[in-house]
């Protein structure tokens, strides 16, 4: 009985393989996707299992800052394995339940301008130690994003950073990320307008 499954497995046509695969990325639920930004911010978002790379591609676009948006690329680690296939799924990906993608940015495809800036950016990043960098000055993110994570993430997350970055205990992470859902939530809403 075991080989006659195993030989109907072979046997099965791409489309029902798809299928099948469609079937158990809808049972898995929304995808939580963090975003760590190369400056120490992070974004957070739900996705569909189903839903192709190019949607966090396209987030990713929307928020970013017009001079940096044609250079930033997404990848995994570790091992670094940057994301190009725009159309796979998450589920397909491996990026499920949940996911933390980087956002890359290419030196090379900056705009000219915006070159200086990324390089004072990396040695603020290193002084900024990762996360604690503030929600009100991301170099890569649209002012009006910017804008939207202050307005929407509680006076209590943002004395938590502050409390972060002078050596005290962060707090509850579980807060943190209620909020910046909640920041993300305004922001899709701002976009799509």
């Amino acid at each position: 009985a075991n080989a006659k499954k195993q030989q109907e497995a072979v046997f099965r046509t791409r489309a029902a393989r798809e299928a099948e695969d469609a079937r158990a990325a809808a049972a898995l639920g929304p995808v939580r996707v963090r975003l760590h930004w190369p400056d120490g911010t992070l974004l957070q978002s739900e996705f569909k299992a189903t839903d192709p790379l190019a949607q966090v591609q396209d987030l990713v676009h929307k928020c970013a800052a017009p001079q940096y948006a044609p250079a930033l690329y997404l990848y995994t680690t570790p091992p670094k394995t940057v994301l190009k296939d725009s159309a796979a799924s998450l589920c397909n990906l491996k990026l499920v339940p949940a996911a933390h993608i980087y956002v890359g940015i290419d030196d090379k495809k900056v705009a000219s301008g915006a070159a200086a800036a990324v390089t004072a950016a990396g040695s603020d990043q290193s002084a900024a130690q990762g996360g604690g960098a503030s929600i009100h000055s991301s170099l890569y993110l649209k002012p009006e994003v910017q804008v939207l994570m202050q307005d929407h993430v509680p006076q209590q997350i943002q004395q938590q950073r502050q409390q972060g970055e002078a050596g005290v205990d962060r707090g509850d992470a579980g807060s943190e990320a209620a909020a910046v859902a909640e920041a993300q939530r305004a922001m899709r809403a701002a976009a799509a307008a």
